[in-house]
């Protein structure tokens, strides 16, 4: 076979085929359908053509971004464009095996976008902020499983290497799953995850939310002109991560969850040791994750742009037992977390 023979060779299969035939298959493949899209973007350079040929573009990758409930973080960079935001939740988490992330993650999120959003087949972020306004007339709105499952860094491995230095947000925040065995594994960690970074906090999507602070100034105003994320929620939480825990915050945890607060610590400790353990936000998360929110109500908020506000309350769930016959007082993982 000559040299000239084998460089004529089309670079896929898709290049045998006529360009009515790639359009009719994109036109087939639901726009909600984002990791699709990126592949086939992806598949052949003619494909990547009739998605760069279409006139509206960005819109296409903004409608399809919006409804497989994927937004904008809070402060994004000027520069970045919905195809971006493609692209990067694809490219660097699009076949996450977390059973709360990656495909699974974004199918989940459509649901909840076609369930709860009154949307267009097409939506535009105006449409979007116009849907998010009506939210208020809706009686429940429901948070994404992913704030089940995530976790801030443990106290026990920052104190064994000495990493008593501020760590950003993205790097001391992992996914959790009860199969996940150890503290704080890096393939988990908040960083490498932008599918659940830039997930919706809840369903509908809402621009404000006021999460109750249960303990040590632990939640507050949750922001975004595009649509609260799972990042605006876990990054707005970590502000007080490591503040010190009153003895009033402790018991009111205790009082709201006792049977929680007994399996972290069944009878044979007293006081003392339970405090020595339970100093920071960070500690008391370390024995009781986030366990979601439960919806208050709708209220008003001082900025009117970003009106109306959903107000929650943190829910928890008891994650670590201290055993009494443990030599090394270390805690092991009960594995309550969700599936």
């Amino acid at each position: 076979m000559s040299c000239a023979m084998s460089m004529s060779r089309p670079r896929s299969i898709f290049e045998v085929f006529p360009v009515e035939l790639l359009a009719m298959i994109k036109a087939e493949i639901p726009i909600s359908d984002l990791r699709t899209h990126v592949c086939l973007y992806k598949a052949a350079l003619r494909f990547a053509d009739l998605y760069e040929d279409d006139d509206e573009e960005d819109e296409f990758w903004q409608a399809s971004c919006i409804l497989s409930g994927i937004g904008f973080i809070e402060d994004e960079d000027a520069w970045t464009t919905w195809k971006s935001v493609a692209f990067e939740c694809l490219d660097e988490d699009g076949f996450c095996k977390h059973p709360q992330c990656g495909g699974a993650r974004l199918e989940a999120n459509t649901r909840g976008m076609v369930k709860f959003m009154n949307l267009s087949a097409k939506p535009t972020m105006q449409e979007l902020q116009e849907a998010i306004l009506q939210c208020k007339n809706v009686e429940w709105v429901n948070h994404s499983p992913l704030l089940k499952h995530f976790c801030f860094g443990s106290p026990m491995a920052r104190r064994e290497h000495g990493h008593f230095h501020h760590l950003e947000v993205e790097e001391d925040t992992y996914l959790d799953h009860p199969d996940i065995k150890e503290d704080d594994p890096p393939e988990y960690q908040w960083k490498l995850h932008p599918i659940a970074r830039r997930s919706f906090a809840t369903f509908p999507v809402a621009k404000a939310l006021h999460v109750f602070k249960p303990i040590a100034d632990f939640g507050g105003d949750v922001e975004n002109l595009y649509g609260v994320t799972m990042d605006d929620v876990v990054t707005r939480l970590h502000e007080s991560i490591d503040r010190d825990v009153t003895v009033t915050d402790l018991r009111s945890l205790m009082y709201a969850r006792t049977d929680d607060w007994e399996r972290a610590f069944p009878g044979g400790r007293n006081v003392v040791e339970v405090l020595q353990h339970l100093k920071t936000v960070r500690d008391v998360l370390y024995f009781f994750r986030p366990d979601g929110m439960e919806f208050d109500s709708w209220d008003d908020f001082e900025e009117e742009e970003l009106e109306p506000c959903a107000y929650f309350g943190l829910q928890f769930r008891a994650a670590r037992l201290l055993e009494t016959d443990n030599a090394s007082d270390r805690p092991r993982p009960l594995y309550s977390c969700p599936q």
